[in-house]
């Protein structure tokens, strides 16, 4: 089962404002590491990291650029024209907001089963994949 990882799961694994959730991406992030096969992650999320991670949380760009070279080995769903379609046909159908809908559309094409994410309702499929709040979780 593969499991796609929303910007979220991203973010909070170097924001340390709320130690709860650090400590859980962190555990995330480092399972993915070491499953690499078993973890998906889009473009689109990377670009909101970087965007979030050197803007809100400050981070240096050297620190960043650190950070992303750790998702090197990582599945990575590329944007595309069809994917971008897909997005779109999403948006229509669950009635989420476009960014969400592209991130269900690449998680969609990484064969993914789940989608770990804060950002869409926890329970819920989209496009057959269910969304998961992995910060709600015990």
């Amino acid at each position: 089962m593969k499991t796609f990882l929303d910007t979220n799961v991203l973010v909070y694994s170097v924001d340390t404002t709320d130690p709860a959730k650090n400590a859980k991406a962190v555990s995330i992030v480092q399972d993915a590491l070491v499953n690499r096969r078993g973890y998906a992650i889009s473009t689109q999320a990377l670009s909101e990291f970087a965007n979030v991670a050197l803007g809100k949380l400050g981070l240096a760009p050297d620190a960043v650029l650190d950070f992303l070279r750790v998702f090197r080995g990582l599945d990575a769903v590329l944007p595309d024209l069809e994917l971008v379609r897909r997005g779109v046909e999403l948006k229509a159908l669950h009635g989420i907001h476009f960014h969400d809908a592209m991130m269900v559309a690449a998680a969609e094409r990484a064969g993914a089963a789940e989608f770990w994410t804060e950002d869409l309702n926890a329970g819920q499929r989209y496009a057959g994949i269910l969304a998961r709040n992995p910060f709600a979780e015990g």
